[in-house]
This record gives structure tokens, sequence and C-alpha cells, in this order.
């Protein structure tokens, strides 16, 4: 089970993933505009929020979230 480094198996050892809403709405709006798609970026975002990862948290703010974590003393941030 230690080699299993899919996010199902981090979950089941006790990771959190948190996604930042501020920062997926910022990505589509580049993301719509690069690529001239004809979707509203509010429509993107919902759809990608319909799929986000069982077991994981969207936050508002990242900056936040990890504030709030670094006031428990303990945390990891990994961006992607």
């Amino acid at each position: 089970p230690w080699h299993d480094i899919s996010m199902e198996g981090l979950q089941r050892r006790g990771v959190h993933f948190l996604g930042c809403h501020t920062a997926l709405e910022f990505q589509v709006r580049e993301l719509v505009k690069q690529e001239s798609l004809s979707a509203a970026p509010e429509t993107i975002v919902r759809e990608m929020l319909e799929h986000l990862q069982p077991g994981s948290l969207m936050v508002v703010a990242m900056v936040a979230a990890m504030a709030m974590l670094q006031g428990k003393g303990q945390y990891s941030y990994l961006k992607v």
C-alpha cells in the first residue's frame, strides 16, 4: 500500500487535497481567452467542480486556508 501514490491511495493514508477556487477561476478565464473557447468561464468552472476528486475540498482562497493550516502547525503545499 505504501507504493500507491494515486490520489485515492494517498487519501487512504490520511492525505487531504485542497484546491483554490480563486486560482481555478483565473486559470479558466485565461484558458478561454487563449483558446478562444465559446463556453462561458463560469460554465467551465462549474463543470470542473462537478468532477472534483471525491474527498477533496475546494477552498475559496488557498492563501487563507494555508494561513489557517499553518497556525495548526502541519501542512504541505504543492503548486501544480
